[in-house]
């Protein structure tokens, strides 16, 4: 979560609604229409990380962990 708020700015002015699932050992990020295809895209670039996922402008969305290959 301190990842997102370093992005929180930029993300909420350019891309409300949208999901952003941040790989919390790279601190790389990826937009979506939702949790599932942002780490898809994610996981282009980085197969087996571990991500953090929120719907920008809004308090909460999902959480969760991914098991590494």
């Amino acid at each position: 979560k301190a990842i997102y708020e370093k992005i929180r700015d930029k993300m909420e002015s350019e891309h409300k609604g949208e999901v952003v699932a941040i790989e919390v050992e790279s601190s790389d990020y990826f937009l979506g229409k939702s949790a599932l295809d942002a780490v898809k895209r994610g996981r282009e670039k980085h197969p087996d990380g571990l991500y953090y996922a929120i719907r920008i402008g809004k308090r909460a969305y999902i959480s969760f962990k991914t098991v590494r290959g």
